[in-house]
């Protein structure tokens, strides 16, 4: 297979799993570049080996938009990403668009959610809001340490506390 096979581009390429795995020492003996054919049959989309021996199904979130595509007229190459006795992962290409599919992705972008740029103030304890007196340790505070541990539903955050008055913004100063 060759190596431009395995670059995922949007839209025209996907990695997927399978599931429904065959015989656990055929799936085995599949390595990474191992070209794979699918096959439609019924609802599921098929994978087989070179020797036309069952490796697994296509997930059907995936399957049955290829199916339907497969059907008006794409074309599609597979090859292993990686496999084990338990596991397989493939890559689907499309290598033509019937015309009749004309700006239909066989893969559409999953949407990606990016992390927030901020933390809300529910989930910082900030230094002034805590009362101690000078010297004495709150809890889950080392002394001498740079960072705040505030609690969160699952888990622990770590804030990174300004040093030096330099770090903080004269939003009180008009």
């Amino acid at each position: 297979v060759e190596p431009l096979h395995f670059i995922e581009e949007t839209g025209k390429a996907g990695i997927v799993y399978l599931y429904h795995l065959g015989l656990p020492e055929v799936v085995a003996k599949m390595v990474a570049g191992d070209r794979v054919y699918l096959r439609v049959e019924g609802p599921n989309l098929v994978v087989e080996d070179g020797r036309g021996e069952y490796l697994g199904q296509v997930e059907p979130k995936h399957a049955q938009r290829l199916i339907r595509l497969m059907t008006g007229g794409n074309e599609y190459s597979a090859a292993v990403v990686s496999s084990t006795e338990d596991t397989a992962n493939i890559i689907i290409r499309e290598v033509y668009q019937h015309p009749s599919q004309d700006g239909r992705l066989s893969f559409p972008a999953r949407e990606f959610k990016s992390p927030r740029p901020y933390l809300s103030d529910r989930v910082i304890k900030h230094e002034h809001d805590l009362e101690y007196e000078e010297g004495e340790a709150v809890e889950g505070e080392e002394e001498e340490s740079d960072y705040t541990v505030a609690s969160v539903k699952e888990g622990e955050l770590l804030v990174e506390e300004a040093t030096d008055d330099s770090d903080i913004t004269d939003s009180d100063e008009g």
